[in-house]
């Protein structure tokens, strides 16, 4: 998605738009389950590094992260901020965001756009990672593997 909705050197409004245009239509069949959960859990780096950005750290902090929540309205905060601003000066924002300049506003709309689709105003963030819920879960089922 970087690739087909945004500039080579920047993240324009036309980009968002694009982008929330594209993902509207992408994730329009999560409409169907709306409703089902009042929850949602938000893994890996967009999540953590918009919660990050949102609250001003530079670096990555897992201890004030997890559990945490982030809302769409965090959410388009930190996206303005991105608006016009040249990847290059993405530094502003410390070491939290490098190698990630141009990935985050597209997973910035796709996290929003899954949450309106769904129906929620938030979702919790975790440090954590999919493979430990896996494990839990299998341990959980299994305790005789214990």
């Amino acid at each position: 998605m970087r690739e087909k909705f945004v500039d080579k050197d920047s993240l324009s409004k036309s980009n968002l738009e694009g982008l929330s245009d594209f993902c509207e239509d992408y994730f329009s069949e999560l409409e169907s389950v709306r409703g089902m959960s009042d929850y949602s859990i938000s893994i890996a780096g967009t999540p953590t590094t918009l919660f990050s950005l949102y609250n001003g750290y530079t670096e990555f902090k897992g201890e004030l992260i997890h559990k945490h929540h982030l809302s769409i309205k965090n959410i388009d905060e930190v996206v303005s901020g991105f608006v016009d601003l040249p990847f290059v000066d993405y530094t502003k924002y410390g070491k939290i965001i490098k190698g990630r300049e141009d990935l985050m506003g597209a997973g910035a709309i796709i996290l929003k756009t899954v949450l309106k689709k769904l129906g929620l105003e938030r979702t919790t963030i975790s440090v954590t990672g999919l493979r430990y819920g896996l494990i839990l879960n299998n341990l959980a089922q299994n305790p005789e593997s214990i």
